[in-house]
């Protein structure tokens, strides 16, 4: 106990931030006695704003075990904080206050959840004075503030949800002032935004009218993502990404729908909405809102009769990979693309007869042209394919016939090694199987040409 008060109270912060982060499981019961708590009490008003988040992250997890000496305390000090983060005139203070409220709000969650309504009211009158006043060097303390409001956010998603109306624009005006050019100095705000804006909208599941409030926030979103495709920065796309993720898709059509009213209010000066986001679409009204949508990443246009059966997002989906599967320079990614397509055609079952013509095009020549090892794995997918659509695969047997023969052809020839050539020759048993099991008379006419190659295989192989 003399050890533990003299670290507690040591004149060196360094000291002290030890001591007190060292204070794990093993020694709660000692840390529950009255004279403890009082110690760790006065760590509470350290100087160190370290010790004072590691004060709490212990006496939260104390609560559990002797509330009746913990909890005031942590209630006068909840209490203290509040009353300097909404009267503070000094910068650095307001940001140890919403760097306090945080902590509690992830270690003592219980005792912050009765106050969460206040807490919240205090966080957003702060974040609108920093958002007034950002540039004045208030990117830290933007950052705490909007921090602090994704983990109150944990604690009570219902308190927070009545803030929605004015915390959602102030957030969406934080992600869409900066973009993708921000300074070093601002990333750190932009991710917190993007990770705020995440957190509040899955604790209080309201999403079904953000985009109709922020028309231009996906697409900004998705812009922001590709031009930082290849900036290196992983950790700001991965909050991107995630943020998207949390938001959710929208139909092209209603998407579409969307972005032509936001760029209709973008030309009107007295529309209200996002502020500084419809500037972004100003002077782009002549231009397609979506290329990326369109054009820009598909093979092609979505297949018409996909359209008017609903599958609008599996057309979209299924043109995006085709594409990337018909790039060369992206032969990395083909096996992966095609693990992608085969779950779509699973998912659609009999669906996937709109999308069968561009699909057996882009696998069979993929097969053709791709390495030994890659054609063990596409020859996998066409019985996979064939397994599927079943008996509609006739159309396209003259091709698999074909890439089959070449394939077969290498192999008789010892152009590949032993074990590539077996699992080549058992992908390609596999796949003439599912189709004799489909189309079983559709088969005699090929079979004169794959039988001495089947019965080579198996002299081989009679061990």
């Amino acid at each position: 106990k003399r050890g533990f008060m003299l670290c507690v109270s040591g004149p060196h912060p360094l000291t002290r931030r030890s001591a007190v982060q060292s204070l794990d499981l093993r020694i709660s019961p000692l840390l529950c006695e009255p004279r403890c708590v009082v110690l760790l009490g006065h760590g509470l008003h350290d100087e160190d704003l370290p010790v004072r988040k590691a004060v709490v992250h212990i006496m939260g997890r104390l609560t559990q075990h002797n509330p009746s000496h913990v909890v005031p305390a942590l209630r006068k000090f909840l209490i203290q904080t509040l009353t300097e983060l909404e009267y503070s005139v000094e910068q650095r203070q307001t940001e140890d206050a919403t760097e306090m409220l945080s902590s509690m709000s992830v270690h003592a969650h219980q005792l912050v959840e009765p106050y969460a309504g206040a807490v919240g009211r205090c966080l957003l009158k702060s974040l609108k004075e920093a958002t007034a006043a950002d540039g004045g060097g208030s990117h830290k303390l933007l950052s705490s503030i909007m921090g602090a409001f994704a983990q109150l956010s944990d604690v009570s998603g219902q308190e927070v949800k009545q803030l929605l109306p004015e915390l959602v624009p102030l957030l969406v005006e934080a992600i869409q002032a900066h973009g993708s050019g921000a300074s070093s100095m601002k990333r750190g705000q932009l991710e917190q935004a993007y990770r705020a804006l995440r957190m509040v909208i899955e604790n209080t599941g309201r999403i079904l009218d953000l985009y109709d409030r922020h028309p231009s926030l996906l697409p900004f979103l998705i812009d922001n993502l590709r031009s930082d495709a290849h900036s290196g920065d992983w950790h700001h796309r991965q909050q991107i990404l995630r943020c998207v993720g949390a938001l959710g898709a929208l139909e092209p059509a209603v998407f579409e729908r969307l972005a032509s009213s936001s760029a209709s209010k973008s030309l009107d000066p007295a529309a209200v909405g996002d502020g500084p986001a419809i500037a972004l679409l100003e002077g782009e009204s002549n231009s397609p809102m979506w290329p990326w949508l369109s054009s820009g990443y598909h093979y092609g246009r979505p297949n018409p009769e996909a359209i008017e059966h609903g599958n609008v997002l599996a057309a979209h989906a299924v043109a995006a990979l085709l594409k990337m599967l018909k790039d060369a320079s992206l032969v990395a990614l083909h096996s992966q693309v095609a693990v992608a397509l085969m779950k779509i055609f699973k998912s659609l079952d009999q669906g996937c007869l709109l999308f069968l013509p561009k699909m057996m095009a882009a696998f069979v020549q993929v097969a053709r042209t791709s390495e030994a090892g890659e054609r063990v794995v596409m020859m996998r997918h066409l019985a996979e394919v064939v397994r599927i659509v079943r008996s509609s695969i006739a159309s396209y047997l003259h091709s698999i016939f074909d890439v089959v023969r070449i394939i077969w052809n290498d192999a008789s020839q010892r152009r590949m090694s032993d074990d590539v050539r077996k699992n080549t020759t058992l992908a390609l048993l596999s796949l003439l199987e599912e189709i004799s099991l489909c189309r079983p008379h559709a088969l005699k006419a090929y079979l004169g040409e794959v039988l001495p190659s089947i019965l080579s295989f198996l002299q081989m192989n009679r061990a």
